[in-house]
């Protein structure tokens, strides 16, 4: 097996949200403009902050499968997969616009991969040789191995060696395997090895029931093979020639191959592998203003929800299954807005089922028998019709958590459910077309008023003719940004990686992140919501 590329081994500075907030004084040099919209945004400026990153794989392994993790330089988990990855093969995944590197660990070998705009590239080394940063020492021809078989019942394997010849010759046999056996191969060559076991040859291969097809497991101690998958065998252990044992803890509940460390759901042995955005129990967020098509006050505190998404994959990296948890922030407004979701790569026909943790009243909503909205061309969930219907409030208000505690009986201080939507695929869905969801506000009960945002347009039972009246001058139904003022303004934001800290009421974001004037003007800096440069006096 080839080994994967030279990358560079760099240690990685990150500047997190960990960081102070700064003072007025640290403002940048858009600091003269105190309302947002002052803010001339270049027309080419799509508000976004993440962008899907194609990760090309070439040869990572050709004839087994690897266990391959994707984590951010946080170490949040983005993906995880048992696969078998070959030649021009390509991994998907949400980031951040402004994170560089992400983590690649392939069966517990980490390496940085450095990410050029939306690509970034694996590629293989041309020679072998045993990685200096592997988890155990190896030298020499094997004395053993020990496999798992994650077959079916009733098996027989055949473990082959190359003689001089270079034609295979039998050294094992294995009849009757049981899903879960433990197999241990042992050396039988004492060759070269006066006073020590015996070692098995260079090459070992393994067939069932004396078919055409051979796994090639190099024993040579050229690769690291802890964790690899040869056909139904997964290398649980492995002795070298210098009688060093290296072997992993694996505890697999549901016997689905995947260890209960790294399966996300160890009692359920039809799932393993899982994909996160926009990380492993992390949340994102997104920030609205609900007086569409007229601008409001730009503190983006109508309505805060964050989200996090659990993408379950089949054998195949094919989404089958989608986990949204949505948990409402703050709601600074008097209109009572619902808030739904589209996918808008994924038609009705698609999905199987939807369920919520909430069920809506269905006051001005229709929705059928497997959880989607009626009469829309593409798969629409609603969460809820109104914001007062998910929330507990420990202080009751008019507004939600936006006004300081302790000012009366206005503050409406308090919580709100997490809701949990499941959605089944009735055809697993390539990645790239479910790992963004295009979230957006139904304005205080009126359904056809919709508020997205900036790079998604309207669903089906919106009603564009609000487009291009009062402050709107969306693109609609040309290309283009929708949702945004004559100045390129947004009426909703989304920042990654981070839950949001919203502004207090009637704060203008500017006034409180001090770097979102220069980023909408400039593009950068692309985190401006967790560089630590705000005031934080004026957030919530």
């Amino acid at each position: 097996m080839k080994k994967i590329v030279s990358l560079i081994f760099a240690v990685a500075v990150f500047f997190s949200s960990c960081q102070k907030d700064v003072s007025e004084s640290s403002k940048s040099s858009f600091s003269g403009i105190t309302s947002t919209a002052d803010i001339n945004v270049p027309g080419n400026f799509d508000w976004r902050t993440t962008k899907i990153v194609s990760l090309e794989v070439s040869e990572l392994a050709s004839d087994y499968k690897s266990k391959i993790q994707i984590t951010d330089m946080r170490g949040n988990v983005l993906l995880y997969r048992i696969a078998q990855i070959s030649t021009g093969d390509k991994l998907y995944f949400s980031l951040p616009k402004s994170e560089k590197e992400v983590y690649l660990i392939r069966n517990g070998i980490k390496e940085i991969v450095n990410i050029n705009g939306n690509t970034a590239s694996i590629l293989t080394k041309k020679s072998g040789g045993y990685p200096s940063n592997a988890p155990c020492p190896c030298d020499g021809r094997m004395e053993n191995v020990t496999f798992k078989y994650l077959g079916t019942n009733g098996a027989t394997l055949t473990v082959w060696y190359k003689d001089k010849g270079n034609s295979k010759s039998q050294s094992h046999t294995f009849s009757n395997l049981t899903t879960g056996d433990i197999i241990s191969v042992d050396g039988f060559d004492s060759k070269g090895n006066s006073g020590k076991p015996a070692r098995l040859k260079s090459q070992t291969f393994l067939s069932t029931n004396n078919g055409g097809s051979y796994w090639n497991v190099h024993t040579s101690c050229s690769e690291y093979i802890l964790g690899n998958i040869y056909g139904p065998f997964e290398v649980i252990a492995f002795t070298d020639g210098q009688s060093r044992t290296c072997s992993a803890s694996c505890v697999d509940t549901d016997g689905d191959g995947c260890c209960d460390s790294e399966d996300a759901f160890p009692n359920d042995p039809s799932k393993c592998d899982v994909q996160y955005t926009p990380g492993k129990n992390v949340y994102g967020s997104y920030a609205f203003e609900d007086l569409w098509p007229s601008t409001g006050d730009f503190d983006f505190n109508d309505k805060v929800v964050d989200r996090t998404t659990a993408l379950i994959v089949d054998a195949n990296g094919d989404v089958t299954e989608a986990e949204h948890k949505f948990v409402l922030k703050a709601a600074g407004a008097g209109y009572k807005n619902g808030f739904g979701f589209s996918m808008p790569n994924t038609a009705p026909e698609e999905i199987s089922s939807v369920v919520s943790s909430h069920q809506n009243p269905g006051v001005y909503t229709q929705i059928d028998g497997k959880g989607l909205e009626m009469n829309q061309s593409k798969a629409v969930v609603i969460l809820y019709e109104s914001w007062t219907n998910i929330i507990s409030y420990s202080e009751h208000g008019s507004f939600f958590n936006t006004i300081t505690p302790g000012l009366g009986i206005s503050a409406g201080v308090g919580y709100s459910d997490t809701i949990t939507v499941t959605v089944k695929f009735s055809t697993p869905q390539v990645i790239t077309d479910v790992l963004e969801i295009d979230p957006f506000v139904i304005r205080n009960g009126q359904r056809d008023a919709e508020i997205h945002l900036p790079w998604f347009g309207p669903t089906d039972l919106a009603n564009t003719s609000y487009f291009n009246t009062f402050d709107d001058a969306s693109s609609y139904p040309a290309t283009g940004n929708n949702y945004v003022t004559s100045n390129n303004i947004p009426w909703g934001i989304e920042t990654p990686l981070s839950s949001f800290e919203w502004p207090k009421e009637k704060v203008d974001i500017v006034t409180v992140y001090f770097d979102f004037a220069a980023w909408a003007s400039t593009s950068t800096p692309a985190n401006w919501y967790e560089n630590g440069n705000r005031d934080g006096s004026k957030v919530y």
